[in-house]
C-alpha cells in the first residue's frame, strides 16, 4: 500500500486511540471506568505501534521517534488516573498537547512520492490516495484542475487539517454548477484559510502538498472512472507555484 495512505491511516488511528480518554474527560473523569480505560488505551497503543512497524519499519530512526512519543503519550495521559482527584482542565490540555506532538512525529515519517497509474474502473483507489495527501498536508495544499466540482470540498478538502492553507485553481466556464461551487467555497472559507483562483487557459492538472507536487492526467472528479489516471511526482515545485501565482484570485 502507498506509504502516504499508511501515514494518513496512522493519523486516523491516533484519533481512535485518544477517543476513550477524551470521552472520559468530557464526562468529568469517569473514575468508575478508569481500569477499563487504562487497559483499552494500552491495548490500542500496542495495535498502533504494530501498524506503524509494518508500514514504516524500514525507517527505524523515524519510527523510533513515533514510538518514543507514544510512550510519553501513555505515561502523560494515564498519570492523572493514578492518583485521586483529576485536574480535568489540565488533563484536557495535556491530551491535546500530546496529540499534536504525536501527529508531528507521524508526519515526519518518510513518505516516498507516488508515481502510479490508477486503472480504469478504480476511482476509489484514487480517492484514497488524494484524501491521504489532503490529510497529511502540514502547511499548504493546492489543487489545479480545470473541471473542479462542488463535491471536492466534502470528498477531499474536508480532510485538510485546520490552519493549512488551501488553494483551488480552476476554470469558471468549465463548471456545470458554478453557483453551487461558490456557495460551498464560501462555507469552507469561513472555517479554513482558503483562496479560489481562475486560470482561463490551464495547462495541466496538479496536486500540491507542502513542497511536494504531483501531476495528474485526469480531473479529480473523473479520475480512474472511465479511463486510467496517471499520477507522477513532479520535480519542479516552482513551476506549480508559478501557475498558482499567475492565476487570477476570485472573490467569494
Amino acid at each position: 500500500m502507498d506509504s502516504k495512505i499508511q501515514q494518513a491511516r496512522l493519523l486516523e488511528n491516533l484519533g481512535d486511540v485518544a477517543r476513550p480518554i477524551r470521552e472520559a474527560l468530557e464526562n468529568g473523569g469517569a473514575p468508575a471506568v478508569v481500569p477499563i480505560i487504562r487497559a483499552q488505551f494500552r491495548k490500542d497503543v500496542a495495535k498502533f505501534n504494530q501498524q506503524m512497524d509494518r508500514a514504516f519499519g524500514e525507517f527505524p530512526d523515524e519510527a523510533g521517534m513515533v514510538r518514543r512519543t507514544m510512550d510519553q503519550f501513555v505515561g502523560n495521559i494515564l498519570a492523572p488516573y493514578e492518583g485521586g482527584a483529576i485536574d480535568i482542565a489540565g488533563a484536557r490540555e495535556n491530551l491535546e498537547l500530546m496529540m499534536e506532538r504525536t501527529r508531528n512525529a507521524i508526519l515526519a515519517l518518510p513518505v516516498i512520492p507516488l508515481s502510479q497509474v490508477f486503472e480504469d474502473g478504480a476511482p476509489f483507489e484514487f480517492y484514497l490516495w488524494l484524501r491521504a495527501v489532503c490529510s497529511t498536508a502540514r502547511s499548504r495544499f493546492a489543487l489545479i484542475d480545470p473541471y473542479v466540482s462542488p463535491d471536492v470540498f466534502h470528498r477531499y478538502l474536508d480532510a485538510v487539517s485546520p490552519g493549512v492553507k488551501v488553494t483551488v485553481v480552476t476554470v469558471q466556464a468549465n463548471s456545470k454548477n458554478w453557483p453551487a461551487l461558490l456557495s460551498v467555497a464560501r462555507l469552507y472559507d469561513a472555517q479554513h484559510p482558503f483562496e479560489l483562483r481562475e486560470d482561463p487557459a490551464p495547462h495541466d492538472r496538479y496536486v500540491l502538498a507542502d513542497d511536494q507536487a504531483y501531476s495528474v492526467t485526469a480531473s479529480v472528479k473523473d479520475a480512474a472512472v472511465k479511463a486510467s489516471c496517471e499520477v507522477k511526482a513532479a520535480a519542479d515545485v516552482n513551476h506549480v507555484d508559478g501557475l498558482i501565482a499567475a492565476a487570477k484570485p476570485i472573490a467569494i
